[in-house]
């Protein structure tokens, strides 16, 4: 051992010496704490972290925030707390944990942050994946028999990629961070296979599909299997290969089961955007290749040093030993770039399932790690063996330094359009810079003086080789240095109403995206049924529709007012809002007209005026509600927007509300020019609490111009009573009153009001809860009919449940009807939930958690069947009497999973222990 440690004692010094280059790249946040995650984005999304609002130069993925983060923070919790993750009850109305691959609950990056889940060190966590993607680069080239300097090439010129370092905090980047090592591997086992090396390789699979993407694992592997495969097929024994193969993925496909397994299953019962074909990416052919000259995405640039391309040349030059490995990169990597890019008719032969749900760009990582290490072969052919002359391999490396120098900056004389190469809005967008253009001049020019130096024996051969990987260095250093740039300090801070809402453990309804953004709640174990995933629990996202929910790609969110009736048989019991929140068919003060006197005009703006206003002041919530009406001309539908507004005795604003659009609906439909034709929209404004009792306010509104971002000026008939402070337009006029914080007659009663925006919380007082016991049913022959029921507005679903897929189950039916019975839940864990129940008659009891295959409950200790309720949740059929009720989620296939993870394990030990070949 002594020895091997000896022998390696050069590469052990090397790779010590890239870690202190990490180090000192990352010294800020190694020596004195400073952030580099963006998780700080959150406070332009959040009010409740709006004290760490910075503006934002460029567009972002919003997963840095609302998926990762969390999802560390909320898989550590449960390390910590020594719980398996497998159900995540915080997202929705509950998902699978484990089967979010995206979780990473088996990641080695996770098991690390439960050490110490905190923001600090999430921070050394991505400095940690730069010195595991440099140090794996490293023993790669090394093991391809590449000499140190060219290996130390390869290593900086991958790690320090700005597209590398940009990516690193999104799910794919963790991927990245392990490849070189999935890709040693497997070409470990192309030059010496063994049985002990295969069931090394699996092993390794089975970390790398569990610390990452599961696409971009995925494809890891295959590119790193067909380098293997190729490299076989080389000394034909191509069939040897597939052999070895066969092996590694029978053995990996054992050991990633507890992964992979929950995962299909989610899939299975999941709706995920990934199922359409437009959510693909694939990135122009021309910005891979302008990349490759100059960074021209700035810190989110696929570069690789001003020398790319004519390393990569010049490896087309290496023989001997290493032809077979330059072959097997320049094969596989020109498949990554096929895939990548999609160029020509290979876009139309990949449009074909799986092949077209997986977006190209997930192929960048991998097309970039084989590009650095086939620069690293042709930097070590340029150390070696480039010679001065006219030779094919130095013309040929003039040449393509020549047209890395100049091509970008012909085409920019041309008039090319480099915006054709934009294909992510997370991104700049790509330019020509001229001073990136001279400084890779100058940088070419340097490199052509040291290699002539070279050349004359006026200097050793070392000194080339760090004047070049220097110099490579420096050119990335032009664009990744805006790819990790220090960040504002960030924590999730216990800010109002936070606390409040985790003591109080119940289901809540944040209302719009800019108060506990979706998957945030995760960080705080708080219950919140909005959602930042492209996957979730089938049918969910068809329920949030209901609901009034604005649904994207990745969010999922209510932002609709008044609420449906059916929020209250869904178990939210409080809700979290910038506005005033309200429910179908409640009771309001009855609004009293404006005397507008001929309706108010706005200066410079014929096309608008405000001829309808009307406002009531609640004093039993602190809020203004009215409606109002404007005329608009023809085609200025979605030209204005209004605020409303809430001034003090002195005309101060003391409150503002968000921007609503002057008429209801969308379209261009035609409006016409008459005050009765006009659409009646609604006004509503919270009266903040800090005004004092009796304290005077005014209830108005600003019109905005969204064309010019202009606050319109109002023009007022004088003989009208209404006033103008300002832009602002004053319809009414009240006296503060507090409000009621005890009334059980008010559907959503206020709670609390923090912070400088004004965050309330209203308590739902007609919810029954997460839990409750009904003595009514109805059968739905299907999912629509269910959805249909439940959600009509005349359904009692505090007394009735709408069941699904049953026959033994009897109808219930009253003959009196009698009213839902709350049932308190007992033992509360994420994986199971224990509840006492007593019941006066036979009926259901409903839990307003998702159905989900894995979830078993026993009644009293006997199995009970789960039948699915009120088309989304759960309910068991409940005799008469006290009884003791347990739902445990134990998916079968986790189950299975790990007796295949055994299986592969033991096999695995079998196989190190027999240690032949087969």
């Amino acid at each position: 051992m002594l020895e091997k440690l000896k022998a390696h004692k050069p590469d052990l010094t090397m790779i010590t010496f890239i870690a202190l280059v990490v180090s000192l790249f990352f010294w800020k946040v190694v020596f004195l704490a400073k952030p580099i995650s963006r998780i700080c984005i959150l406070g332009t999304r959040d009010v409740l972290f709006r004290q760490y609002f910075a503006s934002v130069e460029c567009g972002y993925d919003e997963s840095l925030y609302l998926l990762l983060s969390p999802y560390y923070r909320l898989v550590a919790h449960y390390w910590r707390d020594l719980q398996l993750p497998l159900w995540n009850p915080y997202a929705g109305w509950g998902q699978p944990l484990l089967g979010d691959i995206q979780a990473m609950v088996f990641s080695p990056l996770v098991f690390l942050f439960s050490l110490n889940p905190t923001t600090s060190f999430f921070n050394i966590l991505l400095v940690l994946e730069v010195f595991v993607a440099a140090s794996g680069t490293y023993i790669l080239s090394r093991h391809m028999k590449l000499d140190r300097c060219a290996a130390l090439f390869a290593s900086t010129s991958y790690a320090f990629c700005p597209y590398f370092l940009y990516f690193l905090e999104l799910l794919p980047g963790k991927n990245a961070a392990f490849l070189p090592w999935i890709f040693w591997l497997f070409m470990r086992l192309s030059t010496g296979p063994s049985l002990k090396r295969a069931v090394i390789c699996a092993f390794g699979c089975s970390v790398f599909i569990a610390s990452g993407h599961p696409e971009t694992s995925f494809i890891g592997v295959t590119f790193a299997t067909l380098c293997m495969v190729i490299n076989f097929a080389l000394r034909k024994e191509a069939l040897t290969g597939l052999r070895w193969t066969a092996i590694v993925a029978s053995i990996a496909l054992c050991l990633s089961a507890p992964v992979i397994l929950p995962f299909l299953e989610f899939l299975l019962s999941s709706d995920c955007y990934k199922f359409a074909h437009a959510a693909t990416v694939h990135p122009p052919v021309q910005a891979m290749i302008l990349n490759l000259l100059q960074p021209m995405y700035w810190g989110a640039s696929p570069y690789l040093g001003f020398l790319t391309l004519s390393l990569i040349a010049l490896s087309f030059f290496v023989r001997g030993d290493k032809c077979n490995y330059v072959v097997a990169f320049l094969i596989s990597s020109l498949a990554a770039f096929i895939g990548l890019c999609r160029p020509l008719f290979f876009g139309t032969l990949l449009d074909w399932t799986p092949a077209s749900l997986v977006p190209g760009i997930y192929c960048a990582q991998v097309y970039l790690l084989q590009l650095a290490v086939l620069s690293a072969f042709g930097c070590g052919y340029f150390f070696d063996q480039l010679k001065v002359g006219k030779n094919k391999a130095f013309i040929v490396f003039l040449a393509c330094l020549i047209i890395t120098c100049f091509f970008p900056a012909v085409l920019n004389l041309c008039g090319f359009s480099f915006k054709s190469g934009n294909f992510d809005n997370g991104v700049k967008d790509m330019t020509f810079n001229s001073r990136v253009w001279l400084i890779s001049l100058a940088l070419s020019a340097s490199v052509c003086f040291v290699f002539y130096l070279k050349s004359r024996n006026k200097i050793p051969q070392i000194v080339l080789c760090v004047v070049v990987i220097a110099l490579s260095f420096c050119s990335q250093g032009l664009a990744n240095r805006l790819s990790l740039p220090n960040q504002p300090v960030f924590d999730y801070d216990m800010n109002d109403p936070l606390p409040f809402l985790m003591k109080k453990g119940e289901r809540v309804l944040p209302i719009g995206f800019d108060v506990l953004a979706p998957n945030t709640n995760e960080v705080f174990r708080i219950p919140a049924i909005g959602m930042h995933n492209v996957m979730q629990p089938a049918r969910y996202k068809e329920f949030m529709a209901s609901l009034g929910a604005k649904i994207t790609t990745f969010n999922k969110v209510v932002d609709k007012l008044p609420l449906p009736k059916h929020v209250d048989y869904c178990g939210i019991r409080y809700v979290i809002s910038l506005a005033p929140v309200y429910g179908e068919g409640d009771e309001t003060p009855k609004p009293q007209e404006v005397d507008l006197k001929g309706g108010i005009y706005f200066e410079g703006s014929p096309e608008i005026s405000l001829s309808y206003a009307s406002v009531a002041y609640d004093n039993r919530k602190a809020e203004a509600r009215g409606k109002l009406r404007f005329i608009i001309s023809e085609g200025m539908e979605s030209r204005f927007y209004f605020t409303p507004v809430v001034n003090d005795e002195k005309g101060t604003p003391v409150w503002f509300g968000g921007l609503m659009p002057v008429r209801k609906g969308r379209g261009r439909a035609e409006i016409k020019k008459t005050a009765a034709d006009s659409d009646d929209v609604d006004l509503s404004a919270l009266v903040p609490t800090k005004l004092k009792p009796g304290q005077k306010f005014y209830a108005g509104l600003q019109v905005v111009d969204s064309s010019n971002l202009k606050i319109l000026k109002p023009i007022t008939n004088q003989s009208g009573t209404t006033k103008i402070f300002g832009k602002v337009i004053v319809l009414s006029g009240y006296s503060f009153a507090n409000p009621d914080l005890a009334s059980n007659e008010l559907h959503y009663r206020f709670v609390s009001e923090s912070g400088p925006h004004h965050v309330r919380v209203y308590e739902n007082t007609r919810t029954l809860g997460r839990a409750y016991l009904v003595f009514s049913s109805q059968l739905a022959a299907s999912p629509e009919e269910a959805l249909k029921v439940v959600s009509d507005k005349e359904f009692q679903g505090l007394s009735k449940v709408v069941l699904e897929g049953i026959n033994h189950y009897p109808e219930q039916k009253m003959p009196v009807a009698r009213e839902g019975i709350s049932v308190p839940l007992g033992k509360v864990l994420p994986n199971r939930l224990e509840m006492d129940v007593t019941s006066p008659e036979a009926g259901y009891l409903v839990l307003t958690d998702t159905y989900f295959p894995g979830w078993k409950a026993t009644l009293d200790g006997r199995p009970v069947e789960i039948v699915r309720a009120n088309y989304l949740f759960r309910a068991v059929c409940v005799p008469k009497g006290a009884h003791h009720i347990v739902f445990s989620y134990e998916p079968t296939s986790f189950t299975i999973a790990i007796l295949l993870f055994f299986a592969g394990a033991a096999v695995s030990v079998w196989l190190l222990w027999r240690g032949e070949r087969p």
